[in-house]
């Protein structure tokens, strides 16, 4: 046998083992990946189907403090945004658009800074978003609701029962919460 020949045998040796490896490591990743969705869903899970948590937290223009009452009695969108996040600036324009004609159906929206207050109270004013927005101390709310990225909503029964969470990207997704917003029992 001659020494290429040999030195070929041991590169595919080692690329076998490498691709075992890899694959190995690839399933790991996998799992890994199950798991932390199947605990974020966990966490979700915790809040939908459940009253509304007791909160207390003053708006970002410091004019109101608003509690969980404030979201009883009517279909209620607790929507949490961040003023970094350019999706957040889409869905927070599509619900300057929307406010006036689900306030007129009785419904209201709140939105929680998942950022410096001042800067979202500027994209605010340049969305001319006409609904409140909670300022956090130590992401408080965000904590709260277990909430783990933004754009990032939930629907709220006029009993107070949260009957659904998720991310806010499109239409749809906002459409889908607000008709949830509006039924007393939690969605599948």
């Amino acid at each position: 046998m001659s020494v290429a020949l040999i030195g070929l045998w041991i590169l595919m040796i080692s690329l076998a083992l490498y691709t075992i490896v890899l694959g190995r490591g690839f399933l790991s990743l996998q799992q890994a990946l199950r798991d932390l969705k199947a605990e974020f869903h966990g966490r979700i899970e915790k809040v939908v189907g459940n009253p509304v948590p007791a909160f207390s937290a003053l708006t970002i223009d410091g004019q109101q403090r608003l509690t969980e009452e404030f979201l009883h009695h009517r279909p209620a969108l607790l929507v949490f945004l961040s003023p970094a996040c350019p999706h957040c600036h889409r869905v927070m324009s599509q619900l300057a658009e929307l406010v006036h004609r689900w306030r007129e159906q009785g419904g209201v929206i709140v939105g929680v800074s998942n950022g410096d207050p001042s800067e979202m109270l500027k994209l605010a004013r340049k969305m001319e978003a006409d609904f409140p927005i909670l300022a956090q101390e130590g992401w408080e709310l965000t904590q709260l609701f277990k909430v783990s990225s933004t754009p990032w909503g939930f629907a709220i029964a006029p009993s107070g029962l949260v009957t659904a969470a998720g991310p806010l990207g499109t239409s749809e997704q906002l459409d889908a919460l607000m008709k949830a917003a509006e039924v007393n029992e939690p969605l599948p």
